[in-house]
This record gives C-alpha cells, sequence and structure tokens, in this order.
C-alpha cells in the first residue's frame, strides 16, 4: 500500500473516529477509487474502524489480518 492509498485511509479512520462522519468517511474512500482495497496492511485500530465501516456502508474492503483479533 502506497502513502496516498494509507493517507486515504487515515483519512477516513479520523472522520469516523473524530468527526463521528462516517458517510464522508466511505465518500472518501469512493471518490479515491479505494472502495475494493485489502486494508490489511493498516494498524489494528484502523482496520477495526474501517471494517465496521464497511459494513454500515457498503463498502468492499477487505483484511486478510488476523492481528489484534481476540479467540474464544
Amino acid at each position: 500500500m502506497g502513502e496516498f492509498e494509507s493517507g486515504v485511509f487515515y483519512s477516513a479512520f479520523l472522520l469516523c473516529e473524530m468527526h463521528d462522519q462516517p458517510t464522508y468517511a466511505a465518500d472518501i474512500i469512493r471518490e479515491a477509487g479505494l472502495d475494493n482495497s485489502d486494508i490489511s496492511e493498516l494498524d489494528y485500530c484502523e482496520r477495526t474502524v474501517l471494517m465496521t465501516l464497511n459494513a454500515s456502508e457498503k463498502l468492499s474492503l477487505t483484511c486478510t489480518s488476523t492481528e489484534g483479533a481476540t479467540h474464544d
């Protein structure tokens, strides 16, 4: 993942976490053409927020990383 992609996802993460604006965050991801991306390279906190955004805003983000996941 390049700097541009990381920056877009970080911006979307901040919009969700700091300003509670999931629709704006999803719009940024879509407009950047990144709505079908694998976000496994992001840190756990960003991935968690963006996968929640993924479900609520019907994006097509994927994440194959299990780092930080809890198991019962």
